[in-house]
């Protein structure tokens, strides 16, 4: 099989993300799951089209990538129903990279949610209080639209 592409929109980032070509020319991204893959060829055809669109292979990109949650995505009714063993990531609000949010971790803060640390939310609660300072969200909801 060839290798495939991903078209980058050179012209800006979304806070230090890459953007790419969204699934069927929907416009750009920066979720892979929702990005366009192109053959070589497709990839060459656009590039000549417009300079600005940079085919970046698949391979290493998913060898850099990481998780994030763009906060478009995100909805404060999702908190609602959490027990004291509701596993909860703890978000630091008013703070973004882009579209994605700050999460708290073993290393601090990171947009990184894999670097994130997963707490019942009667832990996170003891551990952070409970103030505007964190945002407790159930770590199954999110993982669901990182």
């Amino acid at each position: 099989m060839s290798e495939l592409f991903y078209m980058q929109d050179s012209r800006s980032y979304t806070g230090d993300c890459l953007s790419f070509w969204g699934l069927g020319g929907s416009g750009y991204c920066t979720s892979l799951e929702r990005c366009q893959q192109y053959t070589k060829e497709e990839a060459q055809r656009m590039n000549q089209n417009r300079e600005t669109d940079i085919p970046l292979p698949v391979s290493y990109i998913e060898q850099h990538a990481f998780r994030s949650v763009d906060c478009q995505l995100m909805r404060d009714t999702d908190r609602q129903g959490m027990t004291p063993d509701t596993l909860v990531y703890v978000q630091h609000p008013g703070d973004w990279n882009g579209n994605d949010v700050y999460w708290y971790g073993a290393d601090g803060r990171s947009v990184n949610l894999d670097k994130a640390k997963a707490l019942t939310l009667q832990l996170a609660q003891e551990t952070f209080g409970v103030s505007e300072s964190f945002v407790f969200w159930p770590a199954e909801h999110i993982d669901s639209i990182a």
